[in-house]
């Protein structure tokens, strides 16, 4: 069993290097130990980017009983997360996660095109109504937490196991 869990291990970091790399070009790259409760074992990989190391995300190896309840057997199997939220941030250069929830144009329309662009900054206050403040505080923070929940389950959920 060891044998496979090791197996499994590297095709999870061989998988996700090869994601990161797509993602940010040819950057250093170091796997740190890490706790998740459903898997082991279980790793943060780090990149150096922009002079820094920042964690771009959390996997592991999914426990065995975990697998076996959601139908898959003996199968092992990996999972993994990631803060979309944050690679965005690095990719684009946008200084504050809020702009994401921003009806602001300015900000939305620079990435129409669907390409990798710096982010043009536009105004360091943008336009808010307090009405708009008010309901968007609240609606910010429901989304976020939805999105911290269900990242949760995400890296908790088996994936579909590659052997």
């Amino acid at each position: 069993m060891k044998k496979k869990i090791k197996m499994v291990e590297n095709d999870l970091k061989n998988g996700l290097e090869w994601m990161v790399r797509e993602l940010f070009g040819d950057v250093e790259m170091r796997w740190g130990q890490d706790y998740f409760p459903f898997t082991d074992p279980s790793f943060e990989l780090e990149i150096y980017f922009n002079d820094e190391w920042l964690e771009v995300l959390g996997c592991g190896v999914v426990h065995q009983d975990i697998v076996k309840a959601v139908g898959r057997g003996n199968q092992p199997g990996w999972a993994f997360g990631l803060g979309l939220e944050c690679l965005a941030m690095i990719l684009f250069s946008i200084p504050d996660i809020r702009l994401f929830w921003s009806d602001d144009q300015r900000f939305h329309s620079q990435f129409e095109s669907g390409e990798i662009v710096t982010f043009q900054p536009y105004s360091k206050y943008p336009h808010a109504s307090k009405t708009f403040l008010s309901g968007r505080i609240m609606e910010m923070i429901v989304k976020k937490t939805i999105v911290i929940v269900m990242s949760i389950v995400c890296l908790r959920l088996p994936s579909t196991p590659m052997i």
